[in-house]
């Protein structure tokens, strides 16, 4: 359990006086002055309706909701972040604390907790893998895996009425749960809509959706001590005050992403605003950067004869900054016409189009993956070349990076009908290394190798341990790499003779990337590949490698553990 003081004002753009903006009886306001502090308590892992930032203050609708509330009667609030309902209902119940936020009324709980008004709604939603099945009812749950979090029982009493074979697993919060899904340990999840969408957003979890949304009369309310009918009142008085601008100032703030069916239009046309946005941001960063080197070369051309051994660095560099400026231009024309068309098709759509809808909806988020990826590039660039990438070692396993990393990617493979193979040991190799800096490496060699693959063919990725560490290896094969363009394979803005198969772009920075994050990281990259044969790009990393459990294997490692997807 962990405390926070109650944070006052200036979170919610609203015009409010000093005094209580709604009114109020006598008795109410002796009430307030007789009641100086009310204890509130929240349940602190459910963003966002409740969650704390790195800095450890406690943020979400839940908070500014209690924080409206306040401005507007004059009542005081301190808030305690739980890490289980269960201590909070157990505190509310000795009355260690007032009243209880973001919570759903029961007949258990009303035995001794009042109800406000709802201020918000919090469906049950179905999340799934993207790559998975779509399930439209808990009926469909039988004999799957499905993971909820133990903090609402009723919940689970309802998947065992309606789906009793299915395997159900709980864990301690709704994150593990939706993480269980992203990584395939569970089929399924069950979670409340807007918490699952927010994990789904600040986790980067690309491979999860957020599916069928059931149980929508589930309000959210202010669970209030029984003994104190007064505060409930004041309560409701504030709620009914709450302005349609300032409810929305509270959902923009924290739902940037409307959830449910009947939001699917504004979901897709804030996606397209969000990357319209970003692309243009890119444009403008990538002109002024190509101004500032371009004025930087004409006042070093009037400098003495000295730095004439600087000027090819500084030709080089504006003429790398021209290209780049050109090639993203022309690469993000492609998706932002593709957005601008989909846009067109929404508007024009009737209501019975719900399979062009969603195919509409597929190909903007492709567009926006594609967007995406090369902002991600532009930005390894910048901190690369600055000396800036840093490299957190932790232990990382990289059997499972690996396994999430190509479902992530299944879905990209599927649409040339291509195969990945996954080779990985036993036991799970774990190594100290940077996690995120080897996700993007397996990324790229994966889409790298995807790009330049024919259809209906096969990708193999293979994990071994070597003398020295562990060895990455990615084999496809498509058209292989030419003697001649094997220099310039590495390097930055270097492109092979062979074009991608299915007409994707490619400017030449991934496998810069690759290069310069493995060395980075001690490693090291290399390529074996013949003309018409494919090609094998392999990662060798220095490691110890630390075996999660059973004893270790001799090298060569026996008995892999293939995974084909």
């Amino acid at each position: 359990m962990m405390a926070a003081p109650w944070r006052a004002g200036a979170t919610i753009p609203t015009v409010l006086s000093g005094e209580a903006s709604v009114f109020l009886t006598a008795d109410e306001r002796t009430w307030i002055k007789d009641h100086p502090l009310i204890k509130v308590g929240l349940f602190g892992d459910s963003g966002p309706y409740c969650f704390t930032d790195a800095a450890g203050h406690l943020q979400g609708i839940d908070l500014d909701t209690l924080d409206l509330i306040s401005r507007k009667t004059g009542l005081h609030f301190e808030s305690t972040a739980y890490s289980n309902w269960a201590q909070a209902l157990a505190d509310a119940r000795e009355h260690r604390i007032d009243a209880v936020g973001g919570l759903s009324p029961t007949a258990e709980r009303e035995v001794f907790l009042a109800f406000s008004d709802s201020f918000g709604y919090s469906p049950d939603a179905i999340v799934s893998r993207t790559d998975g099945p779509t399930i439209f009812d808990l009926h469909q749950l039988a004999d799957h895996r499905v993971g909820l979090a133990r903090t609402n029982p009723s919940l689970r009493h309802m998947i065992q009425a309606r789906a009793p074979s299915a395997h159900l697993e709980e864990f301690d919060n709704m994150r593990e749960a939706v993480e269980a899904v992203a990584k395939g340990h569970v089929d399924f999840a069950v979670v409340d809509a807007v918490v699952g969408s927010f994990i789904v957003k600040s986790e980067g979890l690309g491979n999860v959706r957020i599916g069928v949304i059931f149980d929508e009369s589930a309000g959210i309310h202010v669970g209030v001590r029984r003994d104190w009918p007064m505060l409930v009142g004041i309560v409701n008085r504030a709620l009914a005050s709450i302005s349609t601008a300032e409810e929305e100032a509270i959902r923009s703030r924290w739902l940037p992403l409307e959830i449910g069916s009947s939001q699917g239009w504004k979901f897709a046309f804030r996606i397209l605003a969000g990357v319209a946005a970003m692309g243009g941001l890119v444009l403008v960063i990538l002109y002024v950067s190509h101004r500032r080197v371009a004025r930087e070369l004409q006042e070093r051309r009037r400098i003495q004869g000295e730095l004439e051994a600087a000027h090819g660095q500084v030709a080089r560099v504006s003429q790398e900054k021209s290209e780049l400026l050109g090639m993203v231009a022309h690469d993000l024309r492609s998706p932002l016409t593709g957005l601008m068309l989909g846009t067109d098709m929404l508007e024009v759509m009737g209501p019975g189009d719900a399979r062009s809808f969603a195919e509409t909806v597929t190909r903007m988020r492709d567009a926006t993956q594609q967007m995406m990826r090369l902002t991600n590039d532009l930005v390894d660039i910048q901190a690369i070349e600055a000396g800036k990438r840093n490299y957190v070692k932790m232990p990382v396993d990289l059997s499972a990076l690996l396994h999430t990393t190509v479902t992530g990617l299944q879905e990209t493979a599927a649409r040339k009908r291509i195969r990945l193979a996954l080779r990985t040991p036993r036991p799970d190799v774990v190594i100290p290394s940077d996690a995120t800096a080897l996700r993007q490496v397996a990324d790229n060699l994966i889409s790298n190798a995807i790009k330049f693959s024919p259809a209906g063919s096969e990708i193999s990725i293979a994990l071994s341990r070597t003398e020295a560490g562990v060895s990455l290896q990615v084999s496809d094969r498509g058209p292989g790499i030419k003697r001649e363009d094997r220099d310039r394979l590495f390097q930055k803005f270097g492109q092979a003779s062979a074009r991608p198969t299915g007409g994707e772009k490619s400017i030449g920075l991934g496998l810069w990337i690759v290069q310069r994050v493995v060395a980075g990281l001690g490693g090291e990259v290399w390529c074996e590949s013949e003309p018409g044969a494919g090609a094998t790009f392999g990662v060798d990393l220095p490691a110890a490698v630390e075996i999660r459990s059973g004893r270790d294997q001799a090298l060569p490692n026996r008995e892999p553990h293939e995974v084909r997807l």
